[in-house]
């Protein structure tokens, strides 16, 4: 299918993403909830989040 990405949203119509993905997004929609979540250290290194 060549699928690269996904947005979710939750049941509530909620967009969960953190601060890098909300800053390359465009949303049409500009009523939509977003929820942030903390920035992910070592994203696409293969690395776990570190814990603050």
């Amino acid at each position: 299918m060549g699928i690269r990405y996904v947005l979710l949203v939750d049941s509530e119509g909620t967009l969960p993403m953190n601060p890098a993905r909300q800053k390359r997004l465009q949303l049409r929609n500009k009523g939509l909830e977003i929820r942030l979540s903390p920035p992910l250290s070592g994203a696409g290194t293969g690395h776990a989040p570190e814990e603050t």
